[in-house]
């Protein structure tokens, strides 16, 4: 019965859609936008699969298969590469990206079994999230396609034994990002192995973007991409902090934005996901970072902190080493950061 009521809905979402009860309906002779990047990640006990394009899009809702989420965006054409994309989250087996037909790009994601989940528009419509299971995707009017269907249990969190530094410098200014983690005691040094090239999910492009996060996005975008953020601070010259990252293992962004709630700094921390050209990422080690960066034009070392930031104010781009061999990374980069590119001092 639930299969047969996901059906109907399904069915009801995409005449109302195809009937033009949609979203962002382009011109019928409108350049294609293109699809940059389809990524996946957990979001509390649910998971989030995050469509970003150039230029707004439309979807349509296809009923395939119960447990299956197939989405038709258009107008679009698909500048990554097409197939598999890695998957993060209990309730999702596999997500698979493609150029369907000219102007059509399909995602199709493959649950482990029918979940609720939720179709959201990014609010300048260059995207959208399908938020899948247990969490709360911010609706926008008749754009959200909700489905009813079966529970599936969370799974149990893994343990971590590895200390984590929280993210702890900032560019070129010197202003403390986030508030510096301790020491966890004298627990032996572990760096955790860093994916191959083929597992990266996210592109950090240098004064520009870091994952689903663009510099100049507006912070609820990236809230509507990667969940409500763990923590939020007003700092004193009353631009705001948000970090999708916490204690134990301290894995995740971190952004500032303006008082009118403009992004204009990102960073990534003690996650290898995400990479410069495959080539600089969580876990490369310190002169392999300087052989494909170059000299930086300032080194900014805190041995108090157990830190070495080698700043690119010409590229936007910061890259902290760990000094400290209490911390996982030790000898490693374990932050990257963006900002808008400025002349070197």
């Amino acid at each position: 019965m639930r299969a047969l009521h996901r059906r109907i809905a399904a069915v009801l979402a995409w005449v109302l859609l195809a009937g033009g009860v949609g979203w962002g309906a382009a011109p019928a002779h409108a350049s294609p936008a293109i699809v940059t990047q389809v990524t996946v990640s957990e979001a509390g006990q649910g998971v989030r699969v995050a469509v970003v394009a150039s230029a707004p899009v439309q979807y349509q809702l296809r009923d395939v298969r119960p447990t299956w989420i197939v989405l038709d965006v258009s107008p679009a054409q698909l500048a990554m590469r097409p197939g598999p994309v890695p998957v993060a989250g209990h309730a999702v087996t596999r997500v698979r990206v493609g150029q369907f037909q000219a102007g059509v790009v399909r995602v199709v994601v493959e649950m482990v079994r029918a979940e609720p989940f939720q179709i959201t528009p990014f609010p300048d419509r260059a995207g959208l999230i399908v938020g899948i299971g247990d969490q709360d995707v911010r609706a926008e009017g008749p754009a959200s396609a909700p489905v009813a269907a079966a529970d599936v249990p969370p799974s149990p969190p893994q343990a971590i034994t590895i200390p984590f530094k929280a993210s702890a410098v900032a560019p070129p200014s010197g202003e403390p990002e986030t508030l510096r983690a301790q020491p966890l005691g004298n627990q032996p040094r572990v760096s955790p192995p860093s994916p191959a090239p083929a597992r990266r999910l996210q592109s950090i492009v240098p004064g520009k973007a870091l994952g689903v996060v663009r510099l100049g996005m507006r912070v609820q975008d990236a809230i509507d991409a990667l969940g409500q953020p763990v923590r939020r601070q007003t700092l004193a010259d009353g631009n705001v902090l948000y970090q999708w990252f916490a204690p134990p293992n301290n894995s995740g962004v971190g952004v500032r934005a303006t008082p009118a709630g403009v992004i204009f700094r990102a960073w990534v921390v003690n996650d290898p996901a995400y990479a410069i050209q495959d080539r600089v990422h969580v876990g490369t080690t310190e002169a392999d970072a300087l052989a494909a960066l170059g000299k930086p034009a300032q080194v900014a070392a805190d041995p108090q902190h157990g830190l070495r930031t080698l700043v690119y104010p010409g590229l936007g781009l910061w890259v902290v080493i760990q000094t400290d061999p209490r911390y996982a990374y030790y000898g490693q980069v374990f932050e990257i950061g963006v900002t808008a590119p400025t002349a070197a001092q």
